[in-house]
């Protein structure tokens, strides 16, 4: 019984850790959508994913992906750095700012998944 309630309140530990990590990625996230709109707004419409090559499949235009490494957050590293990776992903990709959060619940590992 008392070894229960001690894995308990470590889980309830775990799980608030966890939930300040993920308030502090969805922040993050957040912030990064917001510099996007406005660095959107300020730049002209040609990025740097325009200037790439493309490919016409099935009638729809694809751009040449960058091939980049995507780190998984495990929960052991500062999640600000993992979040600055992130954006710089996005960006190199050209990911739209709507899925920015989707995509990055592909990269938690762990119990952080």
């Amino acid at each position: 019984m008392v070894a229960t309630r001690a894995r308990f309140e470590s889980l309830e530990s775990s799980m608030a850790e966890l939930r300040v990590m993920v308030q502090t990625m969805f922040e993050g996230m957040e912030e990064m959508r917001t510099i996007l709109k406005i660095q959107k707004g300020e730049r002209k419409k040609e990025t740097r994913a325009n200037n790439r090559n493309s490919f016409v499949s099935s009638g729809r235009d694809y751009k040449n992906p960058i091939c980049m490494d995507f780190s998984k957050f495990n929960g052991t590293d500062d999640p600000h750095v993992w979040l600055n990776r992130a954006q710089q992903y996005y960006r190199a990709q050209d990911t739209p700012a709507k899925k920015w959060v989707q995509y990055a619940t592909y990269h938690l590992d762990g119990e952080e998944n």
